[in-house]
């Protein structure tokens, strides 16, 4: 297997977008890496996501610098926020076997206040990984994951 820190020459090749429109947001990325180690094949690995969100109370994000930035209730009960992103990795290339994985996410959010954030996060997650001796082949992991989490942010 090819081994990355070996590499002399790093490419990496990212595009990014976003659009907000009021309480709606909808962004999305790709993002392409190759090496060239020395004495061994190049490797090449790629992956993208798009998502989108709605603030169900109508508040927008703020965009500043390059940055989107959270967003700040107008309300004393907080502002609530639906998601969805698919996204794809693939790691996979001639000798190096990173694996694949896609997966779907939905997700809430609700925000109280402009420095504490709920969120939760359903996941339906599809990945394949390939392995050497003594597997010698593929193995899917198809995870399910529910997640909550409370953030503190300034």
């Amino acid at each position: 297997q090819a081994k990355l820190r070996a590499a002399y020459v790093y490419d990496r090749l990212g595009l990014e977008a976003a659009w907000i429109h009021g309480p709606l947001l909808v962004q999305g990325e790709y993002l392409r890496f190759s090496a060239s180690p020395a004495g061994k094949p190049d490797y090449t690995g790629d992956g993208y996501y798009v998502q989108g969100s709605w603030v169900l109370t109508g508040e927008s994000r703020p965009y500043s610098k390059g940055a989107i930035g959270n967003v700040r209730p107008m309300n004393d009960f907080g502002a609530f926020e639906v998601a969805l992103r698919y996204s794809s990795l693939d790691l996979n290339d001639g000798p190096v076997f990173g694996g694949k994985q896609s997966d779907w996410t939905v997700g809430a959010n609700w925000y109280l206040g402009q420095h504490l954030k709920f969120q939760a996060n359903y996941i339906w997650a599809k990945s394949t990984k390939r392995y050497g001796t003594p597997v010698n082949g593929d193995a899917d992991v198809d995870p399910r994951v529910f997640e909550l989490r409370a953030q503190i942010y300034f």
